[in-house]
């Protein structure tokens, strides 16, 4: 079995145990937990890690790994911390249902995306419109955008369930390597507030992606607008040591629809 399949077999199983645990609850020792499900301390602190990134878990120093508040039973925090993941996939991991609505997928003309796609700015781009819901309550909306001459089965599939991150990786072998993320905020356009069932003009988080190939190739460029009280955003970052971390914050009011301002797939 593969390291990376190890790995989500694990968090899937932890995820599992942790739901049927009492906030405050600790875990077994991390060398008893390798044993239990025959895994290295590699496969299992990355499962744990990505399990207290949606926290589910905490980790005290000194004292162990426990099992966290029940949040929000509407509020779906969206992690990014280390791996290009998605918002499908990261809630799935999680036990939740993740229901998307498509509300577009055809090929269109975007200068601003293109631009941001290292693309001629009358390239044909494929436009991917998605309402989502978690456990039925309503979180965000997502415009993804793609270059069609590279990608076009994604035109002819059903995004209704899965990942666009996950199609991407196995139709077309693309490794996700990179996603910088520019958090703004926004006010709702008429078709916004009717999908976020909010008013014309209401201020919204709004949060665009531009998501890289290990080469620093562009492979994809959305722009997500999240529902006013459902939605919670965590940007961990980690200090590999071999750089030095920085981070940039920028928080503004724009125009209704905000420019290089996901959670694509």
């Amino acid at each position: 079995m593969a390291e990376r399949a190890k790995y989500v077999v694990v968090r899937d199983l932890l995820a599992e145990r942790v739901r049927l645990l009492q906030p405050g609850d600790q875990l077994p020792s991390e060398g008893a937990l390798c044993d239990e499900y025959g895994v290295s301390r590699i496969t299992l602190r990355r499962a744990v890690e990505e399990l207290i990134a949606n926290g589910l878990l905490v980790r005290v120093q000194g004292r162990g790994t426990f099992v966290t508040a029940p949040p929000n039973p509407e509020i779906f925090r969206e992690a990014f911390a280390n791996r290009v993941r998605g918002f499908y996939r990261q809630q799935t991991a999680a036990g939740n249902r993740v229901e998307t609505r498509v509300l577009r997928n055809s090929i269109c003309q975007d200068a601003t995306a293109a631009a941001q796609l290292s693309l001629p700015a009358a390239a044909d781009l494929i436009q991917l419109d998605r309402v989502r819901l978690v456990n039925g309550v309503l979180q965000q909306v997502s415009t993804t955008w793609l270059e069609a001459a590279r990608y076009p089965r994604v035109l002819v599939h059903d995004f209704s369930a899965g990942s666009l991150y996950e199609f991407l990786e196995e139709t077309y072998g693309v490794r996700l390597a990179r996603n910088d993320l520019v958090v703004k905020v926004g006010l709702a356009t008429a078709e916004l507030a009717e999908n976020l069932r909010t008013e014309e003009g209401h201020p919204l988080l709004a949060m665009s992606s531009s998501v890289y190939a290990a080469d620093d190739q562009p492979i994809a460029f959305g722009i997500t607008h999240f529902a006013p009280e459902n939605s919670e955003i965590l940007i961990s970052l980690r200090d590999s040591g071999e750089l030095q971390p920085q981070l940039s914050a920028q928080i503004s009011e724009s125009s209704a629809s905000p420019a290089p301002a996901e959670a694509l797939a």
